[in-house]
């Protein structure tokens, strides 16, 4: 639970306005078919294994799988002090 809303500023980073808009739709739409298979998923996987580790382990791997693929795909900002060339940068005493 301490993921979402992590996960919720990751759009705004490379989309803006009306993609924005579409985008945060897109996922959300998404996350509902998620809602209503995985239980059914889960379900079958629990009646035909006999417990939920088969079920709980496919959660687990969709969830480092979705992690790699932000790791991989999204590049990291740069600050502003990393962007500035190297004569206009302020130290943290403040001028001299």
């Amino acid at each position: 639970m301490g993921a979402i809303p992590v996960f919720w500023n990751l759009p705004a980073r490379f989309m803006s306005g009306t993609a924005l808009v579409a985008g945060l739709a897109v996922i959300n739409s998404i996350a509902n078919l998620a809602g209503y298979f995985a239980p059914q998923l889960l379900g079958s996987l629990k009646q035909s294994s006999g417990t939920y580790n088969s079920g709980l382990y496919l959660i687990a791997a969709v969830e480092f799988l979705t992690a790699g693929f932000i790791l991989f795909f999204i590049k990291k900002q740069k600050t502003q002090e990393q962007s500035a060339p190297a004569g206009e940068r302020e130290d943290s005493a403040g001028p001299r």
